[in-house]
């Protein structure tokens, strides 16, 4: 076993060289906002070389409990050092190590290194997230001096339509959409409205002239389907009072003829009567049979009987014409009251419509200027970061664009508009 110390200090003298200036540029890498008080923590990858030694390089993370291992290295304590800190303590362990190195020949070397020959690097830091109105919002690689600005665009910059917002092209093209369906309900509404003030009998109701977003085709449809309804709700309603109207007179006639019934039957009556008791004041003096007396007896029955039913059917005849002019006139009244309270209703849904397509217009007339023009419009970034702090645990802190990150922040990208910064300026400009 030999030793190769010397024989190791002039022959990798340049790329020990190479090698501590790589650490430098590691380890100056999180100048800036965390240049000074960085330390390494969960999720953080450090990189462990030895010169001349290209099978001991390796990358190690830093493990949930703060700690890295390797072999020949150990487990090592590093969450919450700095990357000098960690350097420190991979060189002491190493550097009083005995390594071993297989020779092409086959034979083993023996040889201890020296602390500058060990380089301990961090090449990669915990990766940071952006959220908020971004296209690709979620966890990002984290670059030294990286700002909010660069993380936001590697995120596929600030995106509206993504959370529900849109452009002024398209919200102009969705209030032109709205606007047309409601001038086509509303044409339809007015089209209602004069058909059913027909029907209540104001013949000269017209319909007023509707927006010119309707198209011609369209209208005539409209007014052509109002005009059907009509024709088939009063010939429906004719037909009603048609069956009511010959029911009624069918009972009137019907009345009459059992009055005149009725009046024969009670002339039959005081008739039968009347020989009922000639026939009795006869049967006294002994002129005739008690035969006659009973037979008179019983037509009398029969004529008082058949004058009952007459008038029981009398009675219910007037009952139902009675009923039928009571149905006819119910029919009417159920009718204009129907009437009267869709018209009320359509009256009402219309002056919705008219409210609803002024509110477009004015939106219109708004979303066809340019973006300056709209007070409120422009959208006004305001970015905040949530970052972890040594003994406070995670805190929000005030940010701009031009911020620089540390690994393991969380980027947080929103738009606001001008009415809203306008009404809180303090959530704008933390």
């Amino acid at each position: 076993m030999t030793t190769r110390r010397a024989s190791r200090a002039g022959l990798d003298r340049p790329r020990c060289l190479g090698l501590a200036i790589a650490a430098c540029l590691g380890l100056m890498g999180a100048r800036g906002a965390c240049a000074e008080e960085y330390r390494l923590d969960v999720g953080d990858v450090i990189e462990i070389s030895v010169a001349g030694m290209p099978e001991l390089r390796q990358r190690v993370p830093v493990q949930l409990d703060g700690s890295i291992s390797m072999p020949r290295l150990g487990r090592l304590q590093v969450a919450g050092t700095t990357a000098g800190e960690t350097q420190a303590m991979v060189q002491s362990v190493l550097s009083s190590q005995l390594l071993r190195q297989r020779m092409p020949d086959g034979r083993e070397l023996a040889f201890t290194v020296e602390p500058r020959e060990i380089a301990a690097t961090v090449v990669e830091y915990r990766p940071i997230y952006v959220d908020g109105d971004v296209s690709r919002p979620g966890e990002q690689p984290y670059r030294p001096l990286m700002t909010a600005r660069q993380a936001i665009s590697m995120a596929g910059g600030y995106n509206l339509v993504r959370f529900g917002a849109k452009s002024p092209t398209s919200e102009a093209a969705d209030a032109r959409g709205e606007y047309e369906i409601a001038a086509a309900d509303l044409a339809k509404e007015q089209a209602n409205i004069a058909r059913i003030r027909r029907e209540l009998g104001d013949r000269d109701a017209a319909v007023p002239p509707p927006a010119s977003a309707v198209p011609r085709q369209m209208l005539l449809e409209i007014q052509k389907s109002q005009a059907d309804l009509y024709e088939v709700n009063q010939a429906d309603y004719q037909r009603e009072r048609s069956f009511l109207r010959r029911g009624t007179d069918q009972l009137v006639a019907q009345t009459q003829i059992l009055t005149r019934l009725q009046s024969e039957e009670e002339q039959g009556v005081t008739a039968d009567k009347a020989e009922l008791d000639r026939l009795t004041e006869l049967l006294n003096r002994g002129a005739v049979v008690s035969q006659r007396v009973t037979d008179a007896r019983r037509n009398v029955l029969l004529s008082s009987t058949r004058n009952l039913q007459v008038t029981a059917q009398l009675m219910l005849a007037t009952k139902q014409k009675d009923e039928f002019a009571r149905q006819m006139e119910r029919t009417d009244d159920l009718r204009r009251v129907k009437l009267l309270t869709e018209l009320s209703d359509r009256l009402a849904k219309a002056e919705q419509l008219k409210a609803r397509g002024r509110a477009l217009k004015e939106r219109m007339a708004l979303l066809s200027a340019q973006p300056e023009e709209v007070p409120g419009w422009r959208r006004v970034p305001t970015v905040s970061l949530v970052r972890r702090m040594p003994g406070a645990g995670r805190v929000r802190i005030p940010a701009s664009e031009d911020t620089e990150l540390c690994p393991g922040d969380v980027v947080e990208a929103t738009l606001r508009s001008q009415a809203d910064v306008a009404a809180n300026p303090v959530a704008a400009n933390p």
